[in-house]
């Protein structure tokens, strides 16, 4: 019997756990300190739905170890405040922190240098699609991005497309 390949989430940090600009509320609801509990429910979600998911930080927070350390204080953080919510303690790796390309290609370039990947989604503001500059791995990346809006973060909405599109990725490796 094969061994079950790995399931991935690149996590983007701002503009998907950490929204910014347009009329986002100062006032909302923060366990963490650092993120709105909503965005951090929305990934929990994910993580819930799909327990065995590693996740890499591809977000330019990968640069700074103390940013690293941050995100999962905050993660810690919520958790002690709601039962001891699943939310990782470590992050299973990094895009490469000394290439700032375009987001697409930093992706592309881990998955290219990593094996057994089951099955792998990005969560991400950036557009990983559309555009000239994606146009080189656009294929590869069709039906593995969840795009946010960067003022409003991860929603619901988001976590349920990210759950089916990881399921369906799962499904289809089960039937080859």
């Amino acid at each position: 019997m094969a061994k079950a390949g790995l399931t991935i989430i690149f996590l983007d940090i701002d503009g998907v756990l950490l929204p910014f600009g347009g009329e986002r509320s100062t006032s909302e609801i923060s366990c963490s300190g650092l993120f709105p509990d909503r965005t951090i429910e929305a990934f929990n979600a994910i993580l819930k739905e799909c327990p065995s998911s590693l996740i890499v930080l591809s977000s330019t927070w990968r640069v700074s170890q103390e940013f690293c350390q941050q995100i999962l204080q905050a993660f810690r953080d919520y958790a002690k405040t709601n039962d001891g919510e699943f939310l990782p303690t470590q992050f299973y790796d990094v895009t490469n922190i000394n290439n700032h390309s375009e987001r697409q290609w930093e992706i592309h370039d881990w998955l290219s240098s990593s094996q057994n990947i089951e099955a792998w989604i990005a969560l991400d503001d950036e557009e990983l699609i559309e555009g000239d500059t994606n146009k080189k791995y656009c294929s590869e990346f069709q039906d593995h991005v969840v795009k946010t809006a960067s003022h409003v973060g991860l929603t619901k909405k988001d976590a349920e497309t990210a759950i089916l599109l990881l399921k369906a990725q799962h499904k289809k490796q089960v039937q080859e």
